[in-house]
């Protein structure tokens, strides 16, 4: 699917040789070759691209973004995106709802508070 997307976005650029070299450079670059860009290879790209974000309000975006718009985290839904270190230190140092989910908001304010 990623890699449709940017065949996509390569073939309306054709015109734009410089845009077309950037984007074989991509897939050169975090693809396998002949097989396009899965998604571990896109999240890699993503966060080499973008950077690593730290602001209190960039981690409660990336919270909820990660958790499909829900105001509490599930483990279920993290796990995906993060590493097994990171999020066994989330669920054990963030305060657990009732239904299993975890506040994210209190725990990152926690955070930002020390």
């Amino acid at each position: 699917m990623i890699h449709a997307m940017f065949n996509m976005i390569s073939q309306d650029a054709q015109s734009n040789l410089s845009f077309r070299a950037e984007i074989d450079a991509i897939l050169k670059q975090y693809g396998t070759e002949g097989k396009g860009i899965d998604y571990l290879q896109f999240r890699e790209f993503m966060i080499n691209h973008l950077g690593v974000s730290d602001t209190k309000d960039d981690i409660l975006h990336s919270f909820k973004a990660i958790n499909k718009g829900d105001e509490s985290a599930r483990a279920e839904k993290m796990d995906i995106l993060m590493e097994d270190q990171d999020l066994k230190y989330f669920t054990e140092t963030a305060k657990k709802n009732g239904d299993g989910s975890f506040d994210f908001k209190s725990w990152t304010d926690d955070v930002f508070s020390r």
